[in-house]
């Protein structure tokens, strides 16, 4: 895994990776010789939602069908990685909305995407992006979005706030981080680059065409937001016995 070899980088400043739900999630249910502490952090730029769908054939056409459906007929719901965002995100909203259902894990989206255009699934989580050109061809129908702030290209499509799960609604952090040790100066360098990146119209619409959520905290405070989410993912997987 990428972390694993940046994490043996100690002390290059030379090395930057990218975070996601698994940088969190990953050394909660393995044995890995790093963890999400075991980094120089630099900066949280957005937050990745995600969107509940079923096939574009279902006869379920919103959330309040689908609720209806999946308390007399548990639903297989399919996600990326075994305690991923994408099962959080599921495990949540099934305890909140009280229905059963079954986790089907995949390792990657195009299998994924597969289940669900060949029904293999019921319904699947995932990020706006990676299902967006099949939710406009109407191969697949949104039912729910889990951030605040619903996408144009999502019209209609209701939070899970106004629906009234807002807790269910838990982001995957996109972020930038460094091996341990690196020069305070190297951190530094990036944390000011990343603070103008962040102020260009070239990011605005980076944002905008990825469907993120705009939330940047830099050095410390990005340290502070990844304790606090781990802390809160550790309680989650516990109590769903998924760890």
């Amino acid at each position: 895994m990428g972390w694993g070899y940046v994490f043996n980088q100690e002390g290059n400043p030379y090395h930057l990776s990218t975070t996601s739900g698994s940088f969190i999630a990953t050394p909660l249910q393995a044995d890995t010789p790093w963890d999400t502490m075991s980094f120089t952090h630099i900066a949280l730029m957005a937050a990745d939602d995600q969107v509940l769908v079923v096939n574009g054939d279902s006869d379920i056409q919103d959330f309040d069908d689908y609720l209806e459906w999946a308390r007399e007929n548990p639903p297989a719901v399919g996600g990326i990685g075994s305690v991923n965002n994408d099962f959080i995100v599921a495990q949540l909203l099934s305890q909140e909305a009280d229905y059963d259902y079954d986790y089907v894990p995949f390792n990657q989206q195009g299998e994924l995407t597969t289940a669900l255009l060949s029904k293999s699934v019921d319904a699947m989580v995932a990020t706006p992006g990676s299902v967006i050109g099949l939710i406009e061809s109407g191969d697949f129908r949104a039912l729910a979005f889990s951030g605040e702030t619903v996408p144009d290209a999502l019209e209609g499509v209701p939070s899970f706030a106004e629906l009234g799960y807002g807790d269910a609604a838990v982001a995957m952090p996109r972020g930038l981080i460094m091996p341990p040790g690196v020069p305070e100066e190297a951190r530094e360098w990036w944390i000011d680059t990343i603070a103008q990146v962040v102020e260009t119209p070239e990011w605005a619409e980076y944002v905008e065409a990825n469907f993120l959520t705009e939330n940047v905290q830099y050095g410390d405070d990005f340290t502070d937001f990844l304790e606090s989410t781990i802390n809160n993912f550790e309680t989650i997987l516990t109590e769903t016995g998924a760890i």
